[in-house]
């Protein structure tokens, strides 16, 4: 049960390392999600309520597809922001990196954190996923991830949030 609980735990490293903003536990996570309902919007960027739930629905079943082990299918919604303007299909040497970070250990559960819109390539979705099993572990092992969904002529899509695939600097938290 131990080697089981540190080859996790080393997995859950290795995706930190390659798309998540941190770890927390339950109880900083659910500080944060209380502290962090916000919307922050700078007024040459318009965001209504479809906005809001749009980006919402797609993060959800990203995060549904990944606790349902469909990696490739939550891989296929993810995009790259080319040059800050043109909205691409995810390289594949990330891709792959992604991939092999997010097959690496199981996902029991997910919260989404909070949701800020700032600029149209500059919004951001962070969520915590729950990476042991509550059944077997009393406290159970959470790390936070962060999208940086951008809208492209009306339309919302998922990137990832890390210095590999960032290719415009978030202002948010300036």
């Amino acid at each position: 049960m131990k080697l089981k609980l540190s080859i996790v735990l080393s997995f859950a490293i290795l995706f930190l390392l390659f798309s998540c903003s941190g770890c927390s536990n339950k109880k900083k996570a659910k500080q944060a999600q209380e502290e962090n309902q916000e919307f922050i919007t700078q007024p040459s960027m318009e965001v209504n309520a479809s906005d809001t739930s749009t980006v919402l629905q797609l993060s959800t079943a990203f995060l549904e597809k990944l606790k349902g082990k469909d990696i490739d299918g939550a891989m296929s919604m993810l995009y790259y922001l080319k040059g800050g303007d043109s909205i691409v299909a995810l390289p594949s040497d990330l891709a792959k990196k992604e991939k092999a970070a997010l097959s690496s250990f199981p996902i029991y559960g997910f919260r989404i954190d909070n949701l800020k819109f700032y600029k149209e390539t500059d919004s951001q979705v962070k969520y915590s996923l729950l990476i042991q099993d509550p059944k077997e572990v009393k406290n159970p092992a959470v790390i936070g991830g962060l999208f940086r969904p951008v809208r492209r002529n009306g339309q919302w899509y998922l990137t990832l949030a890390d210095s590999k695939t960032d290719s415009v600097q978030s202002e948010i938290g300036r």
